[in-house]
């Protein structure tokens, strides 16, 4: 999806989720439990820098809602799918987010060209539905990064 605004073309693409409590709810403290998003960045737009914002909506109010960034090296997309607790160990976040109650949070970001795992949670570990967007000066990709039944 195209969009412009203020004579500048965003592209935005999107990826609806869920929280699922005892499933895959792990709040802040238990990345690797909540579902994971592989945001693929390739085309600078801003000297050697991507320009995104990264924006969570959650589908009803009342819960107290975040995301992580991490950056992810091909290496670590070898290891397993989704990410496991030994990679979230290692990894650096790219900015530490606020959780808030509010229906929508957002960040913007320059990040270098390559692969990031976008991580939403709820603070309380509670079931709900929402939607991650990224809008990019320039296309991107994000796909859900769960296992497939062919993996092992």
């Amino acid at each position: 999806v195209e969009e412009t605004q203020h004579g500048s073309k965003w592209h935005k693409t999107a990826q609806k989720g869920k929280w699922i409590a005892g499933i895959n709810s792990g709040g802040f403290k238990n990345a690797e439990i909540n579902p994971q998003y592989l945001m693929t960045l390739e085309t600078p737009d801003d000297g050697d820098k991507c320009s995104i914002v990264i924006t969570l909506m959650q589908h009803s109010d009342g819960l107290a809602i975040s995301f992580f960034v991490y950056h992810v090296t091909n290496e670590d997309l070898l290891c397993h799918k989704p990410m496991r607790e030994d990679f979230f160990k290692k990894a650096t976040r790219e900015e530490k987010r606020k959780v808030s109650y509010s229906m929508e949070v957002n960040c913007s970001f320059k990040l270098l060209p390559g692969k990031y795992l976008i991580v939403p949670f709820n603070r309380t570990c509670d079931s709900g539905e929402f939607l991650v967007r990224v809008f990019s000066h320039n296309k991107c990709h994000l796909e859900a990064y769960e296992s497939s039944s062919n993996d092992a």
